[in-house]
């Protein structure tokens, strides 16, 4: 009975190209998307005052729960720390984070370790060796990815307050 199954299994699962990407092609081509020429004019925004500014202020409790709110993925980053478990630690978590946090905003700077993402390749569909077959899935780190929804949610928040989505 089973080798029957595994007979079956075989004949209907598809047979698997040897073609493979040269690697140094594959990263060549990876540098490229997140290369720009010509490099792009920064415009500095006006200054403000840091502290009543919305975009820079302290991060509260209400926004990282908000925001941990939506994090759902079980997908373990390089750390092997998920969204899912991070939401199980939220509340032994949030004065840490909250001191993190706001550390990272005040100062301008984030903690190295914290910003490592795990970045993989699925093949598509074609053939295996063009790299715009492929489609890249970055897995971020949990406490990253916390930060980021947070300030997500001020941007999107702070451009609509202020009329600064285009109108189609």
């Amino acid at each position: 009975y089973k080798d029957g199954l595994n007979s079956l299994y075989k004949t209907a699962k598809p047979h698997k190209s040897s073609d493979t990407i040269d690697a140094n092609t594959f990263a060549d081509h990876c540098k490229s998307l997140f290369t720009s020429v010509p490099a792009p004019e920064l415009v500095r925004i006006p200054s403000c005052n840091a502290e009543q500014h919305p975009l820079i202020k302290a991060v509260d409790e209400e926004e990282i729960e908000a925001a941990m709110d939506k994090m759902k993925s079980k997908a373990k980053s390089s750390s092997g720390l998920s969204p899912f478990i991070l939401r199980k630690l939220f509340s032994s978590l949030l004065p840490f984070l909250l001191v993190i946090y706001n550390n990272a905003i005040r100062k301008c700077c984030f903690p190295i370790s914290l910003l490592e993402s795990c970045v993989f390749f699925l093949h598509k569909k074609g053939s295996k060796l063009d790299p715009n077959n492929y489609r890249s899935i970055a897995l971020e780190n949990p406490f990253l990815k916390l930060l980021t929804s947070i300030f997500t949610a001020r941007i999107s928040n702070f451009a609509e307050e202020n009329n600064l989505l285009p109108t189609w």
